[in-house]
């Protein structure tokens, strides 16, 4: 009961009414059974069954006021959908300016972490992930790998010392090149 629940007295009010129009329904009906019908009668069951359509129209009528679900307007919608596309840009441009601080200032890329999703860190790098420096379990996690492969990019990661590409990860590894295009954009492949 919804006035148990909010504790509002126009809810306690709401309730009230149809508790009122119940118990009259109720007691029309019962007044209107007797074994042998008047006029009487028939008119205390018509005034009880037209108490409970009313009862049913209205309960139904206010159910859905209650319980309808706000359409979300056209411009939030589209809002919604900017938002998401200058998040995703935001994201692309920090994995960008992430590289370039790799690129041009190891020593910083190495403080701040960038790469490596497991170590604690507060530099946003969009999602990048060091391939020569983290565990399997971040390779399945953060690029969706299996195990699997993950084992594989570990085993010949050792063996050869560190990739320096996702074309040399694709040769000495089962990754197929459709599952390296898909994350290109995140593998980096730091030596040191």
């Amino acid at each position: 009961m919804r006035a148990v629940a909010t504790k509002r007295a126009r809810d306690w009010a709401v309730t009230g009414v149809y508790f009122v129009g119940s118990a009259a329904m109720l007691t029309l009906a019962s007044a209107g059974g007797s074994p042998n019908p008047s006029a009487t009668d028939n008119t205390l069951d018509g005034i009880g069954g037209g108490i409970a359509l009313l009862l049913m129209g209205i309960g139904a009528a206010h159910a859905a006021i209650l319980f309808r679900q706000p359409a979300l307007p056209l411009s939030t919608a589209v809002n919604a959908n900017q938002a998401a596309i200058i998040a995703a840009q935001e994201t692309v441009q920090r994995r960008a300016e992430a590289r370039r601080i790799v690129e041009t200032d190891p020593a910083l890329a190495r403080d701040l972490k960038i790469g490596r999703p497991e170590l604690p860190r507060t530099y946003d790098d969009g999602g990048l992930v060091d391939v020569n420096h983290v565990s399997a379990e971040v390779l399945v996690l953060a690029l969706d790998w299996t195990p699997d492969e993950a084992q594989a990019v570990i085993e010949a990661r050792e063996n050869m010392g560190g990739f320096s590409s996702s074309a040399e990860l694709g040769v000495y590894t089962t990754i197929s090149p459709d599952r390296l295009d898909a994350v290109a954009d995140l593998l980096l492949f730091r030596r040191a």
